[in-house]
């Protein structure tokens, strides 16, 4: 069971996210999202980052903002993109992707989170559930000996902490030491910032969880 501290911890950290979410519809936080991270992303991308299922509803969302002028919304290399308003679209690059797009997406680098991962712990990987955890992981195996999730994120404008997926962290983290597989786990792509600061506010409260951070060229090391 985690200690008091850590659930006093995680309680706050819950709360404050809660009711930033209750003041933030799912167009808001889909507006923020491509306002501080300045990319391109699919319809895809967006329900994988902020967790809003089905992906239909995102693809709903981003086109009626896109109808009322607040994103943009055009061709990404075959796939539709969505983007701030603002943000370069001068043609396509080499890739496919247009300029100012990361080269690795939430979702793509979820795909290559299981790759490189299932490598690293000698086990295939992919999405599941542990029995009593409500929770569908990103990353199991068919024996339920490894568990974790994948996380894509970025600081708040690329320098302040972000607040809700800190919360979002902690949250993950409580619900992996409420199982006792082998092996427990997060992997980060994108900024190592965030979750290097997280572990430098919380990490005297964890036990037994690897942090890992996932460059995308598939390097994979370990977060102090």
């Amino acid at each position: 069971m985690p200690s008091p501290c850590w659930t006093l911890c995680f309680a706050i950290d819950t709360f404050f996210s809660r009711q930033v979410e209750k003041r933030m519809a799912n167009p808001d936080r889909i507006l923020a999202y491509l306002q501080e991270t300045r990319g391109w992303y699919s319809d895809e991308d967006l329900s994988v980052a902020l967790g809003i299922r089905p992906r239909q509803q995102v693809n709903q969302i981003c086109r009626r903002l896109a109808a009322e002028g607040r994103i943009r919304r055009g061709d990404m290399g075959g796939v539709i993109g969505n983007a701030a308003i603002g943000t370069s679209s001068r043609g396509t690059s080499e890739t496919g992707s247009l300029p100012g797009s990361p080269s690795t997406t939430a979702a793509s680098f979820e795909s290559l989170a299981r790759e490189v991962c299932s490598e690293h712990y000698g086990r295939r990987l992919r999405p599941g559930r542990v029995p009593g955890v409500p929770k569908l992981f990103d990353l199991v195996s068919e024996d339920g000996s490894v568990v974790g999730d994948a996380k894509y994120y970025d600081l708040v404008r690329g320098v302040a902490d972000p607040p809700a997926k800190f919360s979002v962290i902690a949250e993950h983290v409580w619900l992996l030491e409420k199982i006792e597989p082998r092996v427990r786990f997060l992997v980060f792509g994108n900024n190592p910032a965030v979750p290097e600061r997280w572990l430098a506010k919380y990490g005297g409260l964890v036990k037994g969880i690897d942090f890992l951070f996932l460059k995308g060229s598939g390097q994979l090391s370990q977060i102090a």
